[in-house]
């Protein structure tokens, strides 16, 4: 019994050696959602379904936009690209009052961590001041990532929104 339980806390002390080490990290990036085209910029935001008119609700019950939107570090839509945020949102609330969308996407990044990639997904009550969705994974540099996305609202212009992400991550560190 001695020698067995001498064994499983080797085995246990030389899997805790070879994991790797997990550290936080937090980016933050500022999303340019475009849905109205301008003499300035194309169309990133595209409805794919319009609102339903079944329901006896005023909002905009049942509106899918599918997204390409521009990822800058800055408000400025005309700074430095990072990347792209490419996926949708689904309005899935019949409350007039308050707007809340299924938001799904991938942030993928072709400056900084070039070629990896961030999936977002969760439910955004866009009419609160701060909304917390999950990260579900990622690949690359962020291979295995878990954590939160913190979004705010920092400008609303009709359907066009410039959204700010502070996403606080947790991933392997591989040597």
């Amino acid at each position: 019994m001695g020698s067995g339980l001498a064994a499983a806390i080797l085995i246990w002390a030389l899997a805790a050696l070879s994991c790797p080490a997990y550290q936080p990290q937090t980016l933050e990036f500022y999303v340019h959602d475009v849905v109205t085209p301008t003499q300035f910029s194309n169309s990133t935001a595209k409805v794919i379904v319009p609102p339903t008119t079944a329901s006896k609700s005023s909002s905009s019950f049942g509106l899918f936009v599918v997204i390409d939107d521009k990822i800058t570090a800055t408000d400025d839509f005309h700074s430095e690209e990072l990347g792209r945020a490419r996926g949708y949102y689904i309005q899935n609330s019949l409350d007039d009052q308050r707007f809340s969308f299924l938001f799904a996407f991938t942030a993928v990044f072709t400056k900084i961590h070039n070629g990896s990639t961030l999936a977002i997904f969760g439910q955004d009550p866009a009419m609160d001041s701060q909304r917390y969705l999950p990260v579900i994974g990622g690949t690359k540099d962020f291979e295995l990532a878990r954590g939160t996305a913190v979004i705010e609202t920092v400008k609303m212009d009709g359907f066009d929104a410039i959204l700010h992400f502070k996403v606080k991550l947790v991933y392997p560190q591989y040597a």
